[in-house]
């Protein structure tokens, strides 16, 4: 943070030293050549039009591109909140493994059930907007905490495999916010 504070700052000196010299050699030019400019006061219709034109192209120009990015930002936010839910529902089923009290498995089964439909909503929400790679990605990780989370086989849960899994679809969801952000 200080380092772009410091780099602002240069730059901001930087225009603003060249702006003084700019206009100290503009002011020495102008005292030193005389030019014997020469101007009409009449207005022709094509000046009219151009001025029309220019500003009409303009202005739908601004409009269409603050538009767009207006569009791009809430759909960026919309997917951003979407993965910060996921997250924090896995952290959650971390959490549960860690304090592992005797209702371990039904609390297991309703929070990775809700952590299935997030991901569903997620994925539909994302099939238009974001690459698949990263919703892949993020699937593939939850499917390797869905299977340690829910193998109620002979052998009891392994707390750390699902802790490790559930970090590691946590730091997918990280990387794919950050990649979000930088869309």
């Amino acid at each position: 943070m200080g380092q772009v504070r410091i780099e602002k700052t240069v730059l901001w000196e930087i225009i603003g030293f060249t702006a003084v010299v700019f206009s100290i050699l503009g002011f020495i030019g102008a005292k030193v050549v005389r030019f014997g400019l020469t101007y009409s006061k009449d207005i022709s219709i094509a000046d009219i039009l151009n001025i029309i034109i220019t500003s009409v192209v303009t202005l739908t120009a601004a409009w269409y591109l603050s538009k767009k990015l207006s569009e791009d930002r809430f759909t960026k936010e919309i997917a951003i909140s979407d993965l910060k839910e996921i997250e924090q529902n896995v952290a959650e089923i971390i959490h549960k493994v860690q304090v592992n009290d005797q209702n371990l498995v039904n609390d297991l089964m309703m929070l990775i059930n809700h952590l299935q439909q997030l991901l569903l909503r997620f994925d539909r929400t994302c099939k238009f907007e974001r690459d698949e790679q990263s919703v892949n990605r993020i699937n593939n990780r939850f499917l390797a905490l869905y299977g340690c989370a829910t193998n109620f086989g002979d052998d009891p849960i392994d707390p750390q495999f699902v802790i490790q899994n559930g970090n590691d679809l946590i730091v997918e969801i990280r990387d794919t916010i950050s990649n979000i952000n930088k869309l």
